[in-house]
């Protein structure tokens, strides 16, 4: 099964209890400029980035340029550089 959704309205979700780290919703942010809701995913969204040079969709490693394997501890180590705190 294959589902298609084009928006994801988080409407009832009160992100406020969960600290100023978190995004703030903003579905039109995201999802108004096809280059962006094209070449956008979750992994953006949850760093909050945006870039209209991107051609693939994120994947760890790509904001802080570590290379990755196709193994697991490679892809923990790329997100660790994506998120250092």
């Amino acid at each position: 099964m294959v589902l298609n959704v084009d928006y994801v309205y988080l409407d009832k979700v009160d992100f406020k209890e969960y600290g100023k780290d978190y995004p703030q919703n903003e579905p039109k942010k995201w999802n108004l400029n096809l280059k962006i809701k094209n070449s956008h995913n979750c992994y953006a969204y949850a760093f909050n980035k945006i870039s209209l040079k991107l051609k693939d969709k994120p994947q760890p490693g790509l904001f802080s340029k570590t290379n990755t394997t196709h193994k697991c501890y490679s892809y923990k180590n790329a997100l660790k550089n994506d998120a250092p705190k």
